[in-house]
């Protein structure tokens, strides 16, 4: 008799440890809903990021772009003013 006993002792263990199991997955099931959702709106805030550091690079160019072409045209008029030359003590040189 004794083995029928720890026989019957396994099938309860393992009946409880299957039991234990299946509330475990049913109680996970609502969590790994909730994880897909938050990474699917996680990629969607990536993607918007990613999108305004593009443009954020593309109006960086465009503004070194302008401050080159600003700096230009500043030494031109500047050249204007001088009659393109300058004048020192020692030098005397035409601005090329």
């Amino acid at each position: 008799m004794p083995k029928l006993t720890i026989a019957w002792d396994v099938k309860k263990i393992t009946d409880s440890t299957n039991n234990k199991n299946e509330e475990l997955n049913k109680e996970l099931i609502p969590i790994k809903e909730e994880r897909n959702k938050l990474n699917l709106e996680a990629k969607k805030w990536a993607e918007k990021r990613n999108k305004l550091n593009e443009k954020v690079q593309t109006l960086r160019k465009e503004a070194n772009s302008i401050k080159e072409k600003r700096d230009i045209v500043s030494e031109k008029i500047e050249r204007r003013k001088t009659g393109g030359f300058s004048f020192t003590i020692d030098n005397f040189s035409e601005n090329t």
